[in-house]
C-alpha cells in the first residue's frame, strides 16, 4: 500500500495525547509501553548509524529482531486479535545468536578488563557502539518497568535479548 494522502499518516488521535497499540486499543502516549517502544526505535536508529560506520551485516539482523520485539511489545496478549507470526517465531534462539556473536568476537580479540571513557578512548565506530550500548541499557530499564507495570509474563526472552545485546555492543565498542 502506498501512502498518498496525509490522512493515512495524520490520525489526529495524537493531538489529544493518545495513540493506538497493535490491538487497536487507544492508549495515552505517556504509557510505559510507548516509552519502551520509543527507546527501542531510537536504539534501532542508532544501530543504523552504527551499521554505516562498521558495515557489520549482523547489525541488520539485530534491527529486524528488534522490530519483532516491538511487535510483541505493542500487542496486547489479552486481546482477541491473534499475535503476528513474527512474534511467535521470536525465541531463545535469538538470544543464542547474540551469545554466539559475543563469544566469536571475544575468541577473535579478548578485551582488557579496564575502565575507559565511553566514546572517547577508541575509534569513531567504537564511539557509536558505546552510544548504542547506552541507549540499549535504557531500553532494558524501560522494558523492566513496563513488564512490572503491565504484569506481562511473555516478555522474558525479549528482556534477556536486550540484556545480551548491550553486552555485545560493549564488546564491539572495546574491539572497534
Amino acid at each position: 500500500m502506498k501512502i498518498t494522502n496525509i490522512k493515512q499518516i495524520t490520525t489526529e488521535t495524537g493531538d489529544k495525547g493518545y495513540t493506538r497499540n497493535l490491538a487497536n486499543e487507544v492508549i495515552l502516549k505517556d504509557d510505559p509501553l510507548f516509552a519502551i517502544l520509543g527507546t527501542m526505535d531510537e536504539l534501532s536508529s542508532v544501530l543504523g548509524v552504527v551499521y554505516h560506520h562498521s558495515h557489520l551485516e549482523f547489525i541488520k539482523t539485530i534491527q529486524k529482531t528488534m522490530q519483532t520485539i516491538n511487535t510483541g511489545l505493542a500487542f496486547n496478549p489479552d486481546s482477541q486479535i491473534k499475535l503476528p507470526t513474527s512474534w511467535e517465531s521470536f525465541s531463545e534462539k535469538d538470544v543464542v545468536f547474540i551469545e554466539k556473536e559475543e563469544q566469536r568476537l571475544l575468541d577473535k580479540k579478548p578485551i582488557e578488563a579496564v575502565f575507559s571513557l565511553p566514546g572517547s578512548e577508541g575509534t569513531e565506530a567504537g564511539a557509536y557502539f558505546d552510544w548504542a550500548r547506552t541507549v540499549c541499557r535504557r531500553a532494558e530499564r524501560e522494558m523492566v518497568h513496563y513488564v512490572q507495570v503491565s504484569g506481562r509474563t511473555d516478555l522474558q526472552v525479549a528482556l534477556k535479548y536486550i540484556n545480551r545485546l548491550s553486552d555485545l555492543l560493549f564488546i564491539i565498542a572495546k574491539n572497534a
